[in-house]
């Protein structure tokens, strides 16, 4: 026996399948598509903010171009300023008058070729190792007096040693390393003979003394 259903029935039947197909589609392709969508306009956004960074750095090329022009200049004048030779009179005379000035006690100093590296073409270094005495008031005036003489020094160490103390201000034993440095122009140039290494620091010869033969490598760690 054959029952028919009843019109209502048949509606909601076919509502429920309408709105199970629509939950379907959205479930399994519209909202992944939306989502990809949104993806892609967050990245969109970020790339053109990164867009807009690097035009706003291509602008500002030509400028800094020319500012690194101008700091090569000037560092090319400033290396040309060095001097040619390293004059251990003058630099020897200038420390010992910075050390009586702040009346503390020299012990002693020594130079011996500089381990900087990365210096410009033509450049050398000679490290200067010196000990002085006394208070601390008067090592940090000599310390200043190092930073600002005439010649142009970089300090690369500093220690300070305390003694038994015996007062409130005792005496102390400092080290300084300084290094100075001095410019050849035909080491920037390239012109040495083939074997010298660049940036060692050689003797010069004594009066008189026969000149070394052309090929002869630079001696290493001598001072000029």
């Amino acid at each position: 026996m054959s029952s028919k259903l009843s019109p209502q029935y048949l509606f909601a039947l076919a509502l429920a399948l309408c709105v199970a197909v629509i939950a379907l589609f959205l479930t399994l392709y519209f909202r992944p598509r939306q989502d990809a969508l949104n993806t892609m306009r967050t990245d969109l956004a970020t790339k053109q903010a990164m867009a807009d960074t690097y035009r706003a750095a291509v602008a500002k090329l030509p400028a800094m171009k020319t500012q690194v022009a101008q700091l090569e200049a000037d560092r090319a004048a400033f290396v040309r300023a060095l001097p040619d030779s390293t004059q251990f009179g003058q630099v020897v005379a200038q420390i010992r008058t910075n050390v009586a000035a702040a009346k503390a006690d020299m012990q002693s100093l020594n130079f011996v070729p500089s381990s900087v590296a990365n210096l410009p073409a033509g450049v050398r270094a000679t490290d200067i190792n010196m000990s002085v005495s006394g208070r601390f008031a008067q090592l940090f005036q000599v310390l200043r007096s190092l930073e600002t003489q005439s010649r142009f020094t970089t300090i690369n160490n500093v220690s300070l040693a305390l003694p038994a103390a015996t007062s409130l201000d005792p005496n102390i034993a400092g080290t300084y390393i300084v290094t100075v440095y001095t410019y050849d122009p035909t080491l920037a140039a390239g012109t040495l003979p083939a074997g010298a290494a660049t940036g060692t620091v050689t003797t010069p010869a004594a009066p008189g003394a026969a000149a070394p033969a052309p090929a002869a490598p630079a001696a290493a760690g001598g001072i000029r």
